[in-house]
């Protein structure tokens, strides 16, 4: 009987939270095509893949696991014209709860970019991103009131719950758009807004179109501002989705490690420490540590709750971690032409 806390709980997340939001990322700054897929692309002349994982609730005896992978690149449309298009694909994976309740999600990306203005300081990006994902849910390793027959729990019989599959596809729409401002080489804003399930899917198992996927909706703004030798990072980022709202603020500091302009200009050189702190309201402290190393990114954080679940939780959230590499499948030294920052 000392699990039927915590089953109860599984239940109440399973029913009410996972079936109704999408995941969210604490690097959101890192995760950048789950966010908004106008990022495909950005900053151009390159090619980039990326990996993320991310392990919450750390507390409770299964937490949450959730893997993502990406890759784009971008193409430009002719030697004479700025603007370019990028393509790309991203992999999300994740799983929770004794029910092993997973999703499992295939979005190809296309983004066009363009300057929009004369002296190229203004650059929009505008994408799209059509979907396919999988739901999937182990009924079986589940307890129900109808199974307790008075003096233990029974497996034999029956849960007395609708359940139509244990296994279904369903398609998922997301677009959005991004801008930068380029105050000088070392300094710009940026920000861009998006939004996703906007065929809103069903996503319920019991069939006949009873639940839904609220649409998500994100906006967020960053900047990169020279403080002496280093840099400021802050950065936003909110995100709703039906009932749930999230918010995010905070920033990062870059320390380079070289003084050389030409490491400071070529990316494919970058010798950088990142630390930074953030806070989701109501919900947890953000610690982030990270570097760049030539081609090569990693960033790791820990999410410290601070919300009402601390007595469950102690505090403890999870970690999360971003990896990315980059390269230029021509020369190298046609990236030094292109004043956008990496992401």
């Amino acid at each position: 009987m000392k699990k039927v806390p915590v089953l109860i709980l599984i239940i109440f997340l399973t029913g009410h939270f996972l079936f109704g939001q999408d995941i969210h990322f604490s690097q959101f700054y890192h995760a950048r095509q789950y966010i908004n897929p106008s990022f495909t692309g950005l900053p151009p002349n390159i090619y980039r893949v990326s990996l993320h994982s991310k392990n919450q609730w750390l507390s409770v005896t299964k937490p949450y696991q959730t893997y993502l992978t990406s890759f784009d690149a971008s193409f430009r449309i002719n030697k004479l014209s700025s603007d370019y298009f990028s393509t790309g694909a991203l992999i999300y994976y994740d799983v929770a709860g004794d029910a092993n309740l997973s999703l499992t999600k295939f979005n190809p990306f296309l983004s066009y970019t363009f300057f929009v203005s004369e002296n190229i300081n203004g650059l929009l990006t505008i994408g799209i991103q059509p979907g396919i994902a999988q739901r999937n849910i182990n009924f079986y390793n589940l307890y129900f009131d109808s199974q307790f027959d008075g003096y233990s729990y029974n497996p034999d019989l029956p849960s007395n719950e609708k359940i139509e599959t244990e296994n279904y596809f369903y398609a998922d729409i997301g677009a959005g758009m991004h801008y930068i401002h380029f105050i000088d080489r070392e300094t710009h804003i940026s920000g861009g807004l998006s939004l996703f399930n906007i065929n809103k899917p069903d996503v319920s198992f019991k069939g006949a179109h009873s639940l839904g996927l609220d649409r998500r909706f994100t906006f967020y703004g960053e900047a990169r501002l020279p403080y002496k030798t280093n840099f400021l990072l802050p950065s936003f980022y909110f995100g709703s989705q039906g009932p749930h709202k999230e918010f995010i603020l905070g920033s990062r500091f870059m320390i380079p490690r070289s003084d050389d302009q030409f490491f400071k200009d070529n990316i494919f050189f970058r010798n950088n420490i990142i630390l930074g702190l953030f806070y989701r309201t109501k919900d947890a402290l953000i610690v982030y540590v990270g570097g760049e190393v030539q081609n090569f990114h990693l960033g790791l954080t820990y999410d410290i709750n601070l919300s009402q679940l601390t007595q469950a939780s102690h505090a403890r959230g999870g970690f999360e971690l971003s990896v990315s590499y980059i390269w230029n499948p021509s020369k190298i030294n046609k990236i030094q032409e292109i004043p956008c920052p990496i992401f």
